[in-house]
Order: C-alpha cells, then structure tokens, then sequence
C-alpha cells in the first residue's frame, strides 16, 4: 500500500489496532510500542502517525509505562533478577528512570535475600570450595544485577544460617 491508497485516519486507525493487539500478548512500554508499530506505519507510509497511535492508546488507558514498570519488575524478581539488571532492562526498554525507580521500590524484596536464595538455586548452600568456583558463583550473580554487598552476602551464607 502506498500513501494515496489509504487516508491518514485510517492508518491511525490501522497503527492502534496493531498496537492493542500487541497489548493483549502483554504489556508494552511506549518506546517499546512505537517500535513495533514503526513496520507497519512505513508500510502504509504514515510514519508519522506512530506517535499519535501511541499517544491515542495512553490517553485511552491501555498503554501505560506504570504498568509497564510494575509488570517487568514483578516478573524479573520472579526470575531471581537483582536490582542492577532490572533498571537497565527498564532503560533498554525506554521507561523513564523516575518510573523505574518508582516500579522497583513498590516491589522491592529483601535483596540480599533473593541474591542468596538464587545462589542456593544454583550451586546449592555449600560454599564454595576454592577461589575459582567462588569467581565462578560471583560472575553468576553478578550477571544476574546483584550488587557486589548482596553477592558477597550469599556467598558467605551456608546451611547453618538457613
């Protein structure tokens, strides 16, 4: 299709129904959604509607970088994600550092806790027996964004302390 087979309130039509199909997978923040919806607005040549599709499905309620936030934060702590892999994945995915911070401190966990409780996941409560398995392990949580204080925390806890 090109830009004089199709009206601009038809692509705007066309760009939100793309969008809140998308939305009913899962939750999208608003860079998130502009990205994807930038295919098929090139397509129909109206790529400068994407930002009032976008804006459209906010004001209507169905696009929320609140959500957003809270949803990415609940499902990485899930996955025993620290602190310092979920901002910059809320970073990666365009939410404003203000919100991310907002998102984290309404589900923040006992870190520490969480970093231990993944640890024992993994490599059990023993610890380590040499220095290579304890790099080993602090690599491991420190790809997964726990801070230096709550890697060496798990890693000094043992089965005793449970």
């Amino acid at each position: 299709m090109s830009q004089t087979d199709i009206t601009p309130s038809e692509a705007l039509r066309k760009l939100v129904q793309k969008g809140m199909a998308l939305l009913v997978r899962r939750e999208h923040s608003c860079v998130e959604m502009a990205q994807k919806l930038k295919p098929l607005a090139d397509r129909l040549g109206y790529a400068d509607q994407i930002a009032e599709a976008v804006t459209e499905m906010v004001d209507a309620g169905y696009l929320s970088d609140e959500r957003f936030a809270d949803m990415l934060v609940r499902s990485r702590i899930a996955k025993g994600h620290g602190p310092l892999r979920i901002r910059q994945e809320l970073q990666h995915k365009g939410v404003e550092r203000q919100l991310a911070e907002q998102a984290i401190a309404q589900n923040e966990p006992d870190w520490f806790a969480l970093a231990a409780s993944v640890r024992e996941r993994r490599f059990s409560l023993d610890k380590p027996v040499n220095q290579k398995e304890q790099g080993r392990q602090m690599r491991f949580l420190g790809a997964r964004g726990f801070s230096h204080e709550q890697i060496q925390y798990a890693l000094e806890k043992t089965e005793s302390d449970a």
